[in-house]
């Protein structure tokens, strides 16, 4: 009998072929140039012009919220995104020393809440991330570690372990130093950003369902601690997410909190409530969840390629989309 093929066999051949085309809006020539090439962790890993964020060159894309696809006659997406209650996101590689600067200039530009990091520094021996961040030793509990790059001060006022350590939260804040020409000039406002990093998810690997659901909950939850009572998502802020290379556990997750936003209850839900009137933040039918995990990888690739890499990852979308399903289905009377 003849097998039938992976989906995301025929979304990497997608790929190809917008790389292959070079036509807008998959064109990769900033990535490329050569400028830029030395600031590309991999160089097979790399963003189209099209969702770069707007200022100096990083290797990271900014999602328009699903299902939306980008523009062909905009030169960046930035410049064409309609900031809403769905939540957007930026996916990118772990920065590089040599561009800190742009990292912390894009956080701050992007008013950025929620940092996730999903990768460790090494791994089997490989580097794999560079410390961008200053951390606490345990001596260290009533001073605030400080990382000085560039025109940028980072402050880590707050860390907490979670889940056997395997994950740390961290409070940061984020400020530009004024230049010597500006020394007089008032301190800039600092931007509190939260850092959630998990350490022990292995590249190319998944996480086991009960620690998937665990981080989507955790990640959801300090959005929400962010962002207004009334809605996770009310201003558009997006919610950045890295590993290593920025499409592999990162496309994982997004695609997971992008299925819990869409499929789980809205705040003004309530159990009280009518059948006809009780509605999700943004209804999905039951059809419709069928085919969710391949239109949110289909999504994510419209901006970056190769997002969600492996077979066992996409299949994880599909256990983790299932259990949602299965959650909001109504128990038999």
């Amino acid at each position: 009998m003849p097998t039938t093929s992976h989906p995301l066999r025929q979304l990497a051949q997608t790929d190809r072929s917008r790389l292959l085309s070079n036509l807008p809006p998959y064109t990769i020539s900033s990535a490329l140039s050569p400028s830029n090439i030395s600031a590309n962790r991999y160089r097979d890993v790399v963003p189209y012009d099209s969702s770069l964020l707007p200022g100096p060159y990083l290797n990271a894309s900014l999602l328009a919220p699903f299902p939306h696809t980008p523009p062909a006659s905009s030169s960046t997406l930035a410049s064409s995104t309609v900031k809403g209650t769905q939540p957007r996101f930026i996916a990118s590689q772990a920065p590089t020393p040599s561009t800190f600067a742009h990292f912390y200039h894009h956080l701050y530009e992007q008013d950025v809440a929620v940092l996730v990091n999903l990768t460790p520094e090494i791994e089997r021996g490989r580097k794999k991330a560079d410390r961008y961040y200053p951390t606490r030793a345990d001596d260290q509990e009533h001073a605030d570690a400080v990382l000085q790059v560039e025109g940028w001060q980072v402050r880590c006022r707050d860390q907490h372990a979670l889940n056997g350590g395997n994950v740390v939260v961290r409070t940061l804040d984020l400020v530009p130093t004024p230049s010597t020409a500006n020394g007089d000039a008032a301190m800039p406002t600092p931007k509190v950003i939260r850092q959630i990093h998990l350490s022990h998810w292995p590249d190319h690997g998944i996480l086991p369902p009960a620690d998937m659901e665990w981080l989507i909950d955790l990640i959801h939850d300090h959005v929400g601690s962010t962002s207004s009572p009334s809605a996770a998502y009310p201003d558009g802020r997006p919610i950045w997410v890295h590993c290593s290379a920025g499409i592999g556990r990162s496309g994982t997750v997004i695609a997971c909190l992008t299925a819990k936003h869409l499929l789980s209850p809205s705040p003004s839900s309530s159990s009280s409530a009518p059948a006809a009137t009780a509605t999700t933040s943004n209804p999905v039918t039951d059809e419709g969840i069928d085919d969710l995990p391949l239109r949110l990888v289909a999504w994510m690739r419209h901006f970056r390629p190769g997002m969600v890499q492996t077979e066992e990852q996409f299949d994880s979308i599909v256990a983790f989309v299932e259990a949602l399903r299965q959650k909001r289905t109504p128990s038999a009377q």
